[in-house]
Protein backbone atom coordinates (compact mmCIF):
# COMPACT_ATOMS: atom_id res chain seq x y z
CA UNK A 1 0.00 0.00 0.00
CA UNK A 2 3.05 2.46 0.82
CA UNK A 3 6.44 2.39 -0.04
CA UNK A 4 8.98 4.71 1.37
CA UNK A 5 11.92 4.24 -0.38
CA UNK A 6 15.43 5.83 0.32
CA UNK A 7 14.13 8.82 2.46
CA UNK A 8 17.09 11.20 3.53
CA UNK A 9 16.55 14.24 5.23
CA UNK A 10 18.70 16.66 6.87
CA UNK A 11 18.13 19.75 9.19
CA UNK A 12 21.46 21.99 8.93
CA UNK A 13 24.12 19.85 10.09
CA UNK A 14 22.29 17.59 11.84
CA UNK A 15 21.25 14.05 10.10
CA UNK A 16 17.59 12.99 10.66
CA UNK A 17 16.98 10.42 8.57
CA UNK A 18 19.66 8.67 6.10
CA UNK A 19 18.11 6.09 3.28
CA UNK A 20 15.93 5.18 4.62
CA UNK A 21 12.99 2.33 3.13
CA UNK A 22 10.15 0.99 4.99
CA UNK A 23 7.13 -0.80 2.94
CA UNK A 24 3.54 -1.19 4.51
CA UNK A 25 1.02 -3.67 2.99
CA UNK A 26 -2.84 -4.06 3.39
CA UNK A 27 -4.22 -5.55 6.46
CA UNK A 28 -0.52 -5.11 8.45
CA UNK A 29 -0.50 -3.32 11.23
CA UNK A 30 3.26 -1.91 11.55
CA UNK A 31 5.02 -0.57 14.28
CA UNK A 32 7.96 1.55 14.41
CA UNK A 33 10.23 2.30 17.74
CA UNK A 34 12.87 4.61 18.72
CA UNK A 35 14.18 6.68 20.67
CA UNK A 36 13.56 10.14 20.73
CA UNK A 37 15.52 12.03 18.17
CA UNK A 38 15.94 8.59 15.94
CA UNK A 39 13.46 10.55 13.02
CA UNK A 40 10.20 8.22 13.62
CA UNK A 41 8.03 11.40 13.69
CA UNK A 42 10.11 13.00 10.68
CA UNK A 43 9.47 9.27 8.66
CA UNK A 44 6.03 9.57 9.14
CA UNK A 45 5.54 13.00 8.50
CA UNK A 46 7.38 12.35 4.96
CA UNK A 47 4.95 9.38 4.51
CA UNK A 48 1.94 12.03 4.87
CA UNK A 49 3.07 14.59 2.25
CA UNK A 50 3.86 17.10 5.86
CA UNK A 51 7.50 17.39 5.33
CA UNK A 52 9.74 17.40 2.11
CA UNK A 53 12.61 14.37 1.89
CA UNK A 54 16.12 15.75 0.79
CA UNK A 55 16.72 12.18 -1.34
CA UNK A 56 14.04 9.34 -2.36
CA UNK A 57 10.42 8.77 -2.52
CA UNK A 58 7.17 8.29 -1.35
CA UNK A 59 4.87 5.58 -3.60
CA UNK A 60 1.18 5.01 -2.30
CA UNK A 61 -0.24 1.87 -4.24
CA UNK A 62 3.03 1.61 -6.87
CA UNK A 63 2.45 5.87 -7.70
CA UNK A 64 4.79 8.15 -6.29
CA UNK A 65 2.97 10.95 -4.94
CA UNK A 66 2.35 14.04 -7.11
CA UNK A 67 3.90 16.38 -4.42
CA UNK A 68 5.57 15.95 -1.10
CA UNK A 69 2.13 17.88 0.49
CA UNK A 70 -0.98 17.11 2.71
CA UNK A 71 -3.30 17.52 -0.15
CA UNK A 72 -1.60 14.94 -2.34
CA UNK A 73 -1.20 12.49 0.74
CA UNK A 74 -4.50 12.80 1.63
CA UNK A 75 -6.02 12.47 -1.89
CA UNK A 76 -4.05 8.97 -2.91
CA UNK A 77 -5.77 8.03 1.07
CA UNK A 78 -3.30 8.40 3.32
CA UNK A 79 -4.40 10.08 6.56
CA UNK A 80 -2.04 10.82 9.79
CA UNK A 81 -2.80 11.29 13.57
CA UNK A 82 0.20 13.49 14.96
CA UNK A 83 1.58 13.45 18.19
CA UNK A 84 0.27 17.46 18.55
CA UNK A 85 -3.11 18.51 18.88
CA UNK A 86 -4.13 19.93 15.45
CA UNK A 87 -8.05 20.62 16.40
CA UNK A 88 -9.33 23.94 16.41
CA UNK A 89 -10.33 24.74 20.27
CA UNK A 90 -12.99 27.50 19.69
CA UNK A 91 -14.74 25.45 17.41
CA UNK A 92 -17.10 22.04 18.47
CA UNK A 93 -16.07 18.07 17.72
CA UNK A 94 -18.77 17.81 14.78
CA UNK A 95 -16.51 21.00 12.93
CA UNK A 96 -13.73 19.26 13.93
CA UNK A 97 -14.82 15.83 12.29
CA UNK A 98 -15.42 17.49 9.39
CA UNK A 99 -12.78 19.95 8.98
CA UNK A 100 -12.13 20.83 5.46
CA UNK A 101 -15.18 18.66 4.11
CA UNK A 102 -17.84 21.61 3.99
CA UNK A 103 -19.67 21.32 7.36
CA UNK A 104 -22.11 24.39 7.34
CA UNK A 105 -25.17 25.54 7.26
CA UNK A 106 -24.92 25.17 3.42
CA UNK A 107 -22.32 23.74 2.16
CA UNK A 108 -21.24 20.36 0.24
CA UNK A 109 -22.24 18.52 3.22
CA UNK A 110 -25.19 19.61 5.02
CA UNK A 111 -25.60 19.17 9.10
CA UNK A 112 -27.33 16.85 9.19
CA UNK A 113 -25.61 14.38 7.02
CA UNK A 114 -22.74 15.43 9.24
CA UNK A 115 -24.68 14.71 12.18
CA UNK A 116 -25.68 11.03 11.08
CA UNK A 117 -22.11 10.09 9.45
CA UNK A 118 -20.65 11.44 12.93
CA UNK A 119 -23.13 9.11 14.61
CA UNK A 120 -22.37 6.06 12.44
CA UNK A 121 -18.75 7.14 13.17
CA UNK A 122 -19.12 6.61 16.96
CA UNK A 123 -21.11 2.98 16.94
CA UNK A 124 -18.12 1.82 14.57
CA UNK A 125 -15.44 2.62 16.70
CA UNK A 126 -16.51 2.57 19.95
CA UNK A 127 -15.49 6.41 20.83
CA UNK A 128 -18.33 8.67 22.17
CA UNK A 129 -17.11 12.21 21.92
CA UNK A 130 -20.39 14.82 22.37
CA UNK A 131 -21.06 16.51 18.90
CA UNK A 132 -21.52 20.30 20.00
CA UNK A 133 -19.18 20.30 23.09
CA UNK A 134 -16.49 22.83 22.14
CA UNK A 135 -13.17 21.08 21.96
CA UNK A 136 -11.25 23.36 24.13
CA UNK A 137 -13.13 22.77 26.95
CA UNK A 138 -12.67 18.70 26.30
CA UNK A 139 -9.78 16.68 28.15
CA UNK A 140 -6.47 15.83 26.66
CA UNK A 141 -7.85 12.26 26.00
CA UNK A 142 -10.79 13.09 24.23
CA UNK A 143 -8.77 15.57 22.10
CA UNK A 144 -6.54 12.46 21.31
CA UNK A 145 -9.81 10.18 20.46
CA UNK A 146 -11.06 13.63 18.09
CA UNK A 147 -8.06 13.29 16.30
CA UNK A 148 -8.45 9.69 15.27
CA UNK A 149 -12.06 10.47 14.38
CA UNK A 150 -11.12 13.25 11.93
CA UNK A 151 -8.99 10.54 9.96
CA UNK A 152 -10.92 7.79 10.15
CA UNK A 153 -14.65 9.98 8.83
CA UNK A 154 -11.98 9.87 5.25
CA UNK A 155 -12.13 6.24 4.98
CA UNK A 156 -8.31 6.16 4.53
CA UNK A 157 -6.43 3.12 2.78
CA UNK A 158 -3.29 4.12 4.64
CA UNK A 159 -3.79 5.37 8.55
CA UNK A 160 -0.83 6.67 10.24
CA UNK A 161 -0.63 7.47 13.97
CA UNK A 162 2.13 8.98 15.91
CA UNK A 163 2.34 7.95 20.08
CA UNK A 164 -1.97 7.64 19.51
CA UNK A 165 -2.02 5.90 22.87
CA UNK A 166 0.07 8.73 24.81
CA UNK A 167 -2.93 10.87 26.65
CA UNK A 168 -5.03 7.46 26.60
CA UNK A 169 -6.10 5.37 29.75
CA UNK A 170 -5.80 1.73 29.43
CA UNK A 171 -9.38 0.83 28.43
CA UNK A 172 -9.50 3.39 26.00
CA UNK A 173 -5.86 2.18 24.62
CA UNK A 174 -6.98 -1.07 24.37
CA UNK A 175 -10.20 0.03 22.35
CA UNK A 176 -8.18 2.23 20.38
CA UNK A 177 -5.71 -0.57 19.68
CA UNK A 178 -8.62 -3.29 19.27
CA UNK A 179 -10.25 -0.91 16.15
CA UNK A 180 -6.37 -0.91 14.46
CA UNK A 181 -6.78 -4.20 14.59
CA UNK A 182 -10.37 -4.25 12.78
CA UNK A 183 -9.35 -1.81 10.83
CA UNK A 184 -6.10 -3.63 9.33
CA UNK A 185 -8.72 -6.69 9.42
CA UNK A 186 -10.38 -4.87 6.32
CA UNK A 187 -7.53 -4.45 4.47
CA UNK A 188 -6.35 -1.00 5.65
CA UNK A 189 -2.75 -0.56 6.17
CA UNK A 190 -1.77 0.95 9.48
CA UNK A 191 1.45 2.72 10.45
CA UNK A 192 1.83 3.19 14.75
CA UNK A 193 4.56 4.71 16.41
CA UNK A 194 4.79 4.11 20.07
CA UNK A 195 6.98 4.16 23.21
CA UNK A 196 4.78 1.51 24.39
CA UNK A 197 6.61 -1.90 23.76
CA UNK A 198 4.31 -3.54 25.54
CA UNK A 199 1.26 -2.67 23.35
CA UNK A 200 3.70 -2.77 20.16
CA UNK A 201 4.30 -6.69 20.63
CA UNK A 202 0.18 -7.23 21.36
CA UNK A 203 -1.16 -5.65 18.38
CA UNK A 204 1.37 -5.26 15.65
CA UNK A 205 2.29 -7.74 12.86
CA UNK A 206 5.79 -5.86 12.25
CA UNK A 207 7.91 -3.96 14.30
CA UNK A 208 10.93 -1.99 12.40
CA UNK A 209 13.11 -0.10 14.83
CA UNK A 210 15.06 3.32 14.10
CA UNK A 211 18.28 4.53 15.52
CA UNK A 212 19.99 7.62 14.94
CA UNK A 213 18.10 8.33 11.34
CA UNK A 214 18.81 4.47 10.16
CA UNK A 215 16.55 1.94 10.41
CA UNK A 216 18.40 -0.95 12.76
CA UNK A 217 16.24 -3.75 11.77
CA UNK A 218 12.11 -4.37 10.68
CA UNK A 219 11.33 -8.22 11.51
CA UNK A 220 7.89 -9.73 12.47
CA UNK A 221 6.86 -9.36 15.93
CA UNK A 222 6.67 -12.68 16.94
CA UNK A 223 11.03 -12.35 16.80
CA UNK A 224 11.17 -9.63 19.35
CA UNK A 225 10.42 -9.30 22.70
CA UNK A 226 10.87 -6.00 25.44
CA UNK A 227 14.47 -6.64 25.61
CA UNK A 228 15.70 -7.12 22.55
CA UNK A 229 13.93 -3.93 21.07
CA UNK A 230 15.30 -1.70 23.52
CA UNK A 231 19.04 -2.71 22.95
CA UNK A 232 18.21 -1.86 19.16
CA UNK A 233 16.62 1.04 20.11
CA UNK A 234 19.34 2.27 22.28
CA UNK A 235 22.37 0.28 20.78
CA UNK A 236 23.11 -1.44 24.40
CA UNK A 237 21.34 -3.24 27.28
CA UNK A 238 19.08 -0.62 29.13
CA UNK A 239 19.75 -0.40 32.95
CA UNK A 240 16.77 -1.23 34.94
CA UNK A 241 13.68 0.77 34.04
CA UNK A 242 12.54 1.32 38.07
CA UNK A 243 15.37 2.47 40.05
CA UNK A 244 14.93 1.14 43.60
CA UNK A 245 12.68 2.82 46.02
CA UNK A 246 13.70 3.20 49.67
CA UNK A 247 10.82 3.24 52.22
CA UNK A 248 10.50 6.64 53.67
CA UNK A 249 11.98 6.52 57.13
CA UNK A 250 10.15 5.25 60.13
CA UNK A 251 8.03 8.56 61.48
CA UNK A 252 8.55 10.52 58.51
CA UNK A 253 6.68 13.81 58.74
CA UNK A 254 3.19 14.31 57.07
CA UNK A 255 4.39 16.74 53.95
CA UNK A 256 0.92 17.08 52.60
CA UNK A 257 -2.72 16.33 53.34
CA UNK A 258 -5.75 16.61 52.06
CA UNK A 259 -8.89 16.18 54.45
CA UNK A 260 -12.48 15.50 52.57
CA UNK A 261 -11.76 18.06 49.45
CA UNK A 262 -14.53 18.51 47.42
CA UNK A 263 -14.37 20.52 43.56
CA UNK A 264 -17.98 20.23 42.00
CA UNK A 265 -18.86 16.75 40.64
CA UNK A 266 -15.12 15.78 39.57
CA UNK A 267 -13.07 15.54 43.23
CA UNK A 268 -15.93 14.54 46.24
CA UNK A 269 -14.71 13.78 49.50
CA UNK A 270 -11.29 13.05 48.81
CA UNK A 271 -8.73 12.32 51.75
CA UNK A 272 -5.14 11.92 50.82
CA UNK A 273 -1.43 11.99 52.98
CA UNK A 274 1.84 11.63 52.04
CA UNK A 275 4.75 12.02 53.89
CA UNK A 276 8.18 12.76 53.59
CA UNK A 277 10.10 10.66 50.81
CA UNK A 278 6.96 8.48 50.02
CA UNK A 279 5.78 8.06 46.68
CA UNK A 280 1.83 7.91 46.73
CA UNK A 281 0.97 6.69 43.20
CA UNK A 282 -2.94 7.72 41.85
CA UNK A 283 -4.73 5.17 39.77
CA UNK A 284 -8.22 5.56 37.83
CA UNK A 285 -9.25 6.29 34.67
CA UNK A 286 -9.28 9.07 32.16
CA UNK A 287 -12.00 11.29 34.53
CA UNK A 288 -11.71 9.87 37.66
CA UNK A 289 -10.77 12.71 39.44
CA UNK A 290 -7.03 12.36 39.44
CA UNK A 291 -5.67 15.11 37.38
CA UNK A 292 -8.92 17.21 38.87
CA UNK A 293 -7.38 16.69 42.61
CA UNK A 294 -3.68 17.60 41.79
CA UNK A 295 -4.99 21.06 39.95
CA UNK A 296 -6.64 21.49 43.58
CA UNK A 297 -3.65 20.67 45.55
CA UNK A 298 -1.76 23.26 43.83
CA UNK A 299 -4.11 25.90 43.42
CA UNK A 300 -4.56 25.89 39.80
CA UNK A 301 -8.66 25.26 40.95
CA UNK A 302 -10.35 26.47 44.08
CA UNK A 303 -11.95 23.95 46.73
CA UNK A 304 -15.47 23.59 47.47
CA UNK A 305 -14.85 22.55 50.71
CA UNK A 306 -12.10 21.00 52.58
CA UNK A 307 -8.81 21.71 54.09
CA UNK A 308 -4.78 21.02 52.93
CA UNK A 309 -2.01 20.78 55.36
CA UNK A 310 1.39 21.39 54.46
CA UNK A 311 4.01 20.28 56.99
CA UNK A 312 1.21 20.63 59.34
CA UNK A 313 -0.03 23.99 58.66
CA UNK A 314 -3.32 23.92 57.56
CA UNK A 315 -4.95 26.04 54.71
CA UNK A 316 -8.19 26.10 52.99
CA UNK A 317 -6.80 25.42 49.60
CA UNK A 318 -4.04 27.81 47.77
CA UNK A 319 -5.39 30.73 45.85
CA UNK A 320 -2.65 30.00 42.64
CA UNK A 321 -0.03 27.71 41.87
CA UNK A 322 2.34 30.84 42.50
CA UNK A 323 0.69 30.48 46.32
CA UNK A 324 1.61 26.53 46.55
CA UNK A 325 4.69 27.18 45.51
CA UNK A 326 5.70 29.56 48.12
CA UNK A 327 4.19 27.09 50.59
CA UNK A 328 6.25 24.01 49.03
CA UNK A 329 3.98 22.62 46.99
CA UNK A 330 4.27 22.18 42.98
CA UNK A 331 3.41 20.19 40.00
CA UNK A 332 4.47 18.82 36.47
CA UNK A 333 1.71 19.12 34.57
CA UNK A 334 0.30 16.36 32.21
CA UNK A 335 0.53 19.17 29.08
CA UNK A 336 4.01 20.26 29.03
CA UNK A 337 3.99 21.98 25.96
CA UNK A 338 0.65 24.17 26.98
CA UNK A 339 1.07 24.35 30.49
CA UNK A 340 4.75 23.28 31.72
CA UNK A 341 7.32 25.17 29.45
CA UNK A 342 8.19 28.37 27.27
CA UNK A 343 9.25 26.54 24.08
CA UNK A 344 10.20 29.60 22.69
CA UNK A 345 13.08 30.31 25.27
CA UNK A 346 16.12 28.56 26.45
CA UNK A 347 16.74 25.65 29.18
CA UNK A 348 18.40 27.77 31.54
CA UNK A 349 15.67 31.04 30.88
CA UNK A 350 12.78 27.34 31.86
CA UNK A 351 14.75 26.59 34.45
CA UNK A 352 14.81 30.11 36.07
CA UNK A 353 10.81 30.60 36.11
CA UNK A 354 10.44 28.21 39.26
CA UNK A 355 12.50 30.38 41.53
CA UNK A 356 12.85 33.56 42.95
CA UNK A 357 16.27 32.94 44.31
CA UNK A 358 19.57 32.21 42.59
CA UNK A 359 19.71 34.00 39.15
CA UNK A 360 18.24 37.46 40.40
CA UNK A 361 19.52 40.40 41.41
CA UNK A 362 18.03 43.32 41.82
CA UNK A 363 14.75 41.89 40.54
CA UNK A 364 16.37 40.88 37.23
CA UNK A 365 18.18 37.64 35.83
CA UNK A 366 21.89 37.51 35.26
CA UNK A 367 22.33 35.91 32.38
CA UNK A 368 25.42 34.56 33.55
CA UNK A 369 24.42 33.16 36.94
CA UNK A 370 21.23 31.77 34.90
CA UNK A 371 23.62 29.63 32.72
CA UNK A 372 25.56 28.32 35.48
CA UNK A 373 22.45 27.11 37.63
CA UNK A 374 21.46 25.44 34.58
CA UNK A 375 24.45 23.58 33.38
CA UNK A 376 24.10 22.06 37.15
CA UNK A 377 20.92 20.56 36.56
CA UNK A 378 21.32 19.91 32.59
CA UNK A 379 24.05 17.15 33.62
CA UNK A 380 22.32 16.03 36.56
CA UNK A 381 19.51 15.10 34.32
CA UNK A 382 20.98 14.19 31.47
CA UNK A 383 19.30 16.71 29.33
CA UNK A 384 21.13 16.50 25.70
CA UNK A 385 22.84 18.25 24.10
CA UNK A 386 23.96 19.93 27.43
CA UNK A 387 23.38 23.21 26.40
CA UNK A 388 21.65 25.56 28.58
CA UNK A 389 21.10 28.09 25.92
CA UNK A 390 19.46 25.93 23.61
CA UNK A 391 15.80 27.06 22.38
CA UNK A 392 13.40 24.21 24.48
CA UNK A 393 11.18 23.76 21.29
CA UNK A 394 14.72 22.56 20.10
CA UNK A 395 14.97 19.59 21.92
CA UNK A 396 13.24 15.86 21.89
CA UNK A 397 10.16 15.17 23.85
CA UNK A 398 11.89 13.23 26.65
CA UNK A 399 14.58 16.14 26.77
CA UNK A 400 11.69 18.56 27.54
CA UNK A 401 10.12 16.45 29.81
CA UNK A 402 13.48 16.48 32.16
CA UNK A 403 13.85 20.40 31.80
CA UNK A 404 10.62 20.43 33.40
CA UNK A 405 10.55 18.29 35.71
CA UNK A 406 14.44 19.51 37.12
CA UNK A 407 12.52 23.41 36.57
CA UNK A 408 10.35 21.91 39.25
CA UNK A 409 13.22 20.20 41.58
CA UNK A 410 15.40 23.03 41.30
CA UNK A 411 13.32 25.34 43.66
CA UNK A 412 13.87 22.54 46.27
CA UNK A 413 9.89 21.84 46.86
CA UNK A 414 8.71 19.71 49.52
CA UNK A 415 5.78 18.37 47.46
CA UNK A 416 6.62 16.73 44.02
CA UNK A 417 3.20 16.36 42.03
CA UNK A 418 3.64 14.86 38.87
CA UNK A 419 1.25 14.08 36.14
CA UNK A 420 1.84 11.63 33.53
CA UNK A 421 5.60 12.27 33.68
CA UNK A 422 6.43 10.28 30.80
CA UNK A 423 3.86 10.75 28.44
CA UNK A 424 5.17 10.60 24.92
CA UNK A 425 8.62 9.94 25.46
CA UNK A 426 10.93 7.10 25.05
CA UNK A 427 12.59 4.16 26.77
CA UNK A 428 15.88 6.00 27.76
CA UNK A 429 14.75 8.99 29.24
CA UNK A 430 11.59 7.22 30.67
CA UNK A 431 14.33 5.71 32.92
CA UNK A 432 15.98 8.81 33.63
CA UNK A 433 12.81 10.52 34.46
CA UNK A 434 11.75 7.75 36.84
CA UNK A 435 15.49 8.12 38.45
CA UNK A 436 15.04 11.54 39.02
CA UNK A 437 11.39 11.02 41.00
CA UNK A 438 13.24 8.18 43.09
CA UNK A 439 16.14 11.07 43.96
CA UNK A 440 13.71 13.14 44.70
CA UNK A 441 11.86 11.16 47.05
CA UNK A 442 15.33 9.82 48.76
CA UNK A 443 15.64 13.44 49.30
CA UNK A 444 13.05 14.05 51.74
CA UNK A 445 10.48 15.37 48.77
CA UNK A 446 6.92 13.55 49.15
CA UNK A 447 5.90 12.76 45.59
CA UNK A 448 2.19 12.42 44.25
CA UNK A 449 2.70 10.79 41.07
CA UNK A 450 -0.44 10.36 38.53
CA UNK A 451 0.00 7.90 36.09
CA UNK A 452 -2.26 5.33 33.37
CA UNK A 453 0.67 3.25 32.94
CA UNK A 454 0.13 0.89 35.25
CA UNK A 455 3.43 -0.74 35.25
CA UNK A 456 5.14 2.74 35.95
CA UNK A 457 2.37 2.88 39.11
CA UNK A 458 3.46 0.07 40.52
CA UNK A 459 7.58 -0.38 40.07
CA UNK A 460 7.78 3.54 41.02
CA UNK A 461 4.85 3.87 44.59
CA UNK A 462 5.34 3.39 47.72
CA UNK A 463 1.23 2.96 48.07
CA UNK A 464 -1.26 3.44 44.94
CA UNK A 465 -4.81 4.75 45.46
CA UNK A 466 -6.91 4.17 43.28
CA UNK A 467 -9.74 6.79 41.76
CA UNK A 468 -13.44 6.39 40.76
CA UNK A 469 -16.19 8.95 39.94
CA UNK A 470 -14.16 11.56 41.61
CA UNK A 471 -13.60 9.21 44.92
CA UNK A 472 -10.81 6.85 46.34
CA UNK A 473 -11.96 3.70 46.49
CA UNK A 474 -9.33 1.11 46.61
CA UNK A 475 -5.84 1.70 48.27
CA UNK A 476 -2.70 -0.36 47.88
CA UNK A 477 0.63 -1.29 49.01
CA UNK A 478 3.04 -0.19 45.99
CA UNK A 479 5.37 -3.18 46.94
CA UNK A 480 2.68 -6.27 46.74
CA UNK A 481 -0.16 -4.55 44.57
CA UNK A 482 -2.03 -6.35 41.77
CA UNK A 483 -2.64 -5.33 38.52
CA UNK A 484 -5.64 -7.21 38.28
CA UNK A 485 -7.23 -6.29 41.22
CA UNK A 486 -6.49 -2.53 40.67
CA UNK A 487 -7.72 -2.19 37.32
CA UNK A 488 -10.74 -4.06 38.87
CA UNK A 489 -10.87 -1.12 41.56
CA UNK A 490 -11.02 1.66 38.82
CA UNK A 491 -13.82 0.15 37.03
CA UNK A 492 -16.04 -0.59 40.09
CA UNK A 493 -15.92 -4.06 39.87
CA UNK A 494 -15.79 -5.55 43.68
CA UNK A 495 -13.53 -1.85 44.87
CA UNK A 496 -11.53 -2.43 48.04
CA UNK A 497 -12.11 0.55 50.17
CA UNK A 498 -9.18 1.16 52.53
CA UNK A 499 -8.81 3.87 55.22
CA UNK A 500 -6.13 6.43 54.04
Amino acid sequence: MLEISGVSKRYGPVNVLDDVSLTLRAGEVHALVGENGAGKSTLVRIAAGMVRPDRGQVLVEGRPLRSSTPRAARAAGVEIVTQELTSVPARSVLENVFLGMGVAAVGRLGRSEASARFRKLCDETGFVLPPGAVVRELSIADRQVLEVLRCLVREPRVLILDEPTSSLDEQRADQLLELLRRLAGRGVAVAMVSHHLREVLSSADTVSVLRDGALVSSAPVGAEDEASLIQKMVGRPLRAMYAPKAPPPEGAEVVLEASEVWRGNVVRGVSLSVRAGEIVGLAGLVGSGRSELARCLVGADRLDRGVLRVAGAGARGFRSPRAAGAAGVVMVPEDRKQQGLVLGRSVAENLALSTRKGPFRWGFATKRRMRQDAAEWVERSDVRPRDPGRLVRHLSGGNQQKVLLSKWLACGPRVLIADEPTRGVDVGAKAAIHRMIADAASAGIGVVLISSELEELMGMSHRIVVFRKGEVVAEFDGGTADRERIIAAAFGARPERASL
